[in-house]
């Protein structure tokens, strides 16, 4: 039996990017992305509720894009894998933690908007999961493209 792990979230960044750069170079970017769900009930009244993700991404390429363009603020569209993790805290107490991991060649990072207007061109990066002959890892290169939302006036 085949089974996915595979998490999209398109959601508003809650504060600015967090790089950390490691002892051996390795760098990890950490956002954390908030999504909406707006309802009416039964009585008209307009309900919503936020739900918040953090977002771990691993590749350079992405945390180069996140690091340049991405603000408190900016809409993303992010594609990756839920991975949750076991530890103790000080107190003893065994607790879990769930993200998205974004790690290198899987995943996606597309900066979709910004707060100041929906109609902006904003570089993409992203990766293919499935890149060319896949003979070695400097195949997997991340394509830029820019993309800008249509109008409708």
């Amino acid at each position: 039996m085949v089974s996915v792990n595979k998490v999209i979230l398109v959601g508003n960044l809650g504060r600015d990017p967090e790089v950390r750069v490691f002892g051996n170079g390795n760098q990890l970017c950490t956002l954390s992305v908030a999504t909406t769900t707006t309802w009416t009930d039964e009585s008209g009244e307009r309900n919503q509720t936020t739900e918040w993700h953090r977002i771990a991404v691993f590749d350079k390429n992405l945390i180069e894009l996140a690091r340049q363009k991405l603000k408190k603020g900016d809409k993303v569209y992010a594609e990756g894998q839920v991975r949750t993790s076991k530890y103790t805290d000080q107190q003893g107490i065994v607790r879990y933690s769930t993200q998205v991991v974004i790690g290198n060649f899987r995943g996606i990072l597309i900066a979709v908007g910004n707060t100041e207007s929906d109609n902006q061109i904003k570089p993409v990066v992203e990766r293919d999961p499935n890149p060319g002959n896949g003979d070695d890892h400097e195949s997997r290169s991340a394509s830029v493209q820019e993309r800008s939302s249509v109008s409708t006036e």
